[in-house]
């Protein structure tokens, strides 16, 4: 085994002990013995984790990727921090000890001090700075839905749901990249603040406007891409509105993550009404895309590093694997702005 000095002889992570919404009831923080890496593994020092609306499904039971299974588990999807060790299968060429990277946990585990990987989850960065952690996830998704199952093309009229949220910030600077007309929906007048600054074409604040009615009078021809994360009853009204040969990419379905988990939909004639558009609705995992990931993450990396991408970070002050927690309820809550990250190190 390679391996530098680990001056820490245990580490703290958090674990999930029920399946729950309420995060704070369900999980506790725990220490463990912190072990050299099996043969195949990389032992990463972490400094930041990212929270995603999804894992509200995997603390519920309810996600398809995750599915049920043993409890106690990991939570955090993401990580930012250092090689500390590896194992002695791990090349040491490719992968240094001291090199910052970012972790693409499978299974959930990054709400931790120190997280265990497989060469597959790491992806090398040029330093350690929270926002690289929103060109993972959220960024990946953004850039490669839109280009592959959005199919969007330049003067098309893209509207994005939740546009303040980690992946909706990044998904309006990408449409707009392309030179498409790019609507953004949101809840808050700072949220929409944060919209006009990034360059967002149209805004609307579907809690103090009728969405229905804006979008009919506005946009008479329709939209030709619709980027729809909330589901339920909104998909309903944002279908009305989609252009012929227009397509709606489904992302999630954020309305019904902390009960239901998706929310039916109710469209007669659904077919019939798909075909008199020549329209289509799709849906969209990022994890499908793998062969894309390098590729779009090295683009999404030199833009932000250009300052061509602006990185929104929502992160509170509180440093340490506990307050993924408050994280976690503050995305529940919808109050957040851009990504949400939490500091698990000080650097």
């Amino acid at each position: 085994m390679t391996t530098m000095m680990i001056n820490a002889e245990k580490y703290k992570k958090l674990l999930v002990n029920k399946y729950s919404n309420e995060i704070r009831d369900s999980a506790s923080i725990v220490e463990e013995d912190l072990r050299p890496p099996n043969n195949d593994e990389i032992l990463i020092k972490n400094y930041y984790s990212g929270v995603n609306a999804t894992e509200m499904n995997i603390m519920t039971g309810r996600s398809s990727i995750f599915p049920k299974g043993h409890i106690p588990f990991g939570l955090g999807l993401e990580g930012l921090g250092t090689i500390e060790a590896i194992g002695k299968d791990i090349d040491p060429k490719q992968f240094s000890i001291g090199k910052s990277g970012l972790v693409f946990a499978m299974p959930p585990k990054t709400y931790a001090e120190y997280i265990y990987i497989k060469p597959e989850e790491f992806f090398p960065v040029p330093e350690i700075k929270p926002e690289y952690i929103a060109l993972l996830d959220c960024g990946l998704t953004a850039a490669i839905g839109l280009d592959k199952a959005g199919m969007i093309k330049k003067e098309e009229t893209v509207l994005i749901t939740a546009a303040a949220g980690g992946c909706g910030h990044i998904g309006v600077q990408w449409a707009k990249m392309k030179g498409c007309k790019v609507i953004g929906l949101c809840s808050t007048v700072d949220k929409k603040s944060f919209l006009e600054s990034i360059g967002c074409d149209y805004i609307i604040n579907y809690k103090q406007e009728n969405l229905d009615e804006v979008l009919g009078d506005k946009f008479p021809d329709g939209i030709d891409v619709i980027w729809e994360t909330y589901g339920g009853s909104m998909f309903e009204i944002l279908f009305k509105h989609l252009a012929v040969g227009g397509r709606i990419v489904i992302v999630g379905a954020i309305t019904g993550y902390k009960t239901i988990g998706f929310p039916d939909i109710s469209i007669q004639n659904l077919p019939i009404k798909l075909l008199n558009k020549s329209a289509s609705i799709i849906g969209f995992r990022f994890r499908h895309y793998q062969s894309f990931f390098q590729q779009y993450l090295d683009e999404l990396i030199e833009l932000f590093r250009t300052q061509k991408l602006i990185i929104r970070i929502d992160m509170n002050d509180i440093i340490g694997v506990q307050s993924s927690i408050n994280a976690i309820e503050h995305l529940q809550a919808g109050k957040n702005v851009g990504k949400v990250i939490v500091q698990i190190k000080q650097q």
